[in-house]
């Protein structure tokens, strides 16, 4: 417990190898410290000169993606809620040159309120941006191949443009996500994880990329 700050905090401890590691390990931390996004878990502190170095993180409450993925109820809109503020905090790290490192459903923490934060990126190495997009499409089917629902053809396409190495940009990956979530969702009065504003039904229905 941080006493200073009134907050729950993690602190992880290392054991170093060598002064190399000290050395990747504050570079490192220095990158996560500067990312301030409500999809990752912010880093707060560290100190690489330490017996033990350690890195102290913010607490996420709620439950991992993994865990929601054992749920046989979970729907398809909100599997896709999830894979999509996913990617959205992977392109928002992307953009400040940070990979994840290590991405997968279990380090993906879904909130009470149905935000998600992106947990545990790795601390000693920069991680490449296309690995991170090939976890993130393992994500989408563990997630999306155990719902409970039909996801329809939309659905479909998008896992296949997923899987053809289509899109390299994490944010578009999210995007698609979300937008295809608030379709599934269009009549729908509540529902776990939100992924944007709900869809206005008078509006006109804009054309997308999967009604070609």
């Amino acid at each position: 417990h941080d006493d200073l700050a009134g907050r729950r905090v993690v602190v992880t401890i290392y054991h170093p190898a060598d002064e190399a590691w000290r050395t990747g390990f504050d570079r490192r931390a220095r990158q996560l410290e500067v990312l301030a996004d409500p999809g990752i878990a912010s880093t707060l502190a560290h100190d690489s000169g330490a017996d033990d170095p350690w890195l102290v993180t913010s607490f996420v409450e709620g439950a991992t993606a993994a865990e929601i993925a054992a749920d046989p109820g979970l729907t398809t809109d909100d599997a896709l809620a999830i894979i999509g503020q996913a990617a959205l905090a992977l392109g928002t790290a992307h953009g400040a040159g940070v990979g994840h490192g290590g991405l997968s459903t279990s380090r993906i923490q879904v909130r009470p309120d149905g935000s998600v934060a992106l947990l545990d990126f790795a601390i000693d190495r920069s991680p490449s941006p296309a690995d991170d997009i090939a976890a993130l499409r393992r994500i989408a089917h563990e997630l999306l191949d155990g719902t409970a629902d039909a996801a329809g053809a939309a659905v479909a396409s998008f896992v296949r443009l997923l899987d053809a190495g289509d899109w390299d940009d994490p944010a578009d990956i999210g995007r698609t996500a979300l937008a295809l979530a608030a379709a599934l969702r269009a009549n729908e009065a509540t529902s776990l994880v939100p992924p944007a504003a709900t869809p206005d039904p008078e509006a006109e229905t804009p054309r997308r990329w999967y009604d070609e």
